[in-house]
Order: C-alpha cells, then sequence, then structure tokens
C-alpha cells in the first residue's frame, strides 16, 4: 500500500478536530430546523468529502462510519419526494451514526498505512 508522506499524514490529523466542531454545527442547525434546505445540503458535503478522505489517510473506522451515512443521505435525497420520509425521520434516522462519527473524530483510531 502506498504511504503518504507524514506531513500530510500529520495535517489530516490535526484537521479532525476541527472537522468535528463543523460537523456539529452543521448537524446541530439541522436538527434545530429539519426542513431548512441549507444544513442538510452542508451535511451532504461534509459527509462526501469525510467518507472518502478518512479512509485515504488510513482511518478506516471513521471512514466507514462517514460513508454509511453518505450512502443514507443520498439515497434519501435521490428517493422522489413523495416518496421518501420526511426530514424529522432522515434526522431521527442518523442520530446514533452521527454520535458515532463524532466519537469518532474526537477519538480516532491511529491511522492504518
Amino acid at each position: 500500500m502506498h504511504r503518504l508522506p507524514e506531513k500530510l499524514q500529520m495535517r489530516y490529523a490535526a484537521s479532525l478536530a476541527q472537522k468535528h466542531a463543523e460537523l456539529s454545527l452543521v448537524w446541530a442547525a439541522l436538527q434545530a430546523h429539519p426542513d431548512d434546505i441549507a444544513p442538510r445540503e452542508e451535511l451532504n458535503i461534509r459527509l462526501h468529502h469525510l467518507s472518502g478522505s478518512a479512509g485515504a489517510y488510513g482511518y478506516w473506522r471513521l471512514g466507514d462510519v462517514a460513508r454509511r451515512l453518505d450512502e443514507r443521505m443520498r439515497d434519501w435525497l435521490e428517493t422522489a419526494p413523495a416518496l421518501r420520509g420526511s426530514t424529522h425521520e432522515l434526522v431521527e434516522s442518523l442520530r446514533i451514526d452521527i454520535a458515532l462519527l463524532l466519537e469518532e473524530l474526537m477519538h480516532p483510531q491511529s491511522p492504518e498505512t
């Protein structure tokens, strides 16, 4: 497996606390206003970026949780509005995995390279 330069590895590791803070704010905004499109779109973007980047830097568990959430958000967004659940139901269905993701961002498993 290709090993990333240590400087990049360190920079990504240092960014996890900021990613936690930003994701926490977006999640709080979505919980407070589930029908608001902006926090839903922002959460979708952040989950997608995190699901792609975490594994690339060796944070497999973080990447797996982010990928599950990313897929669930994508599935919900791609379902016709008349057929999908409400945004309140979406928020409730994401609650446990978002908590796991936030915990993993605060206490990430050491990267496996």
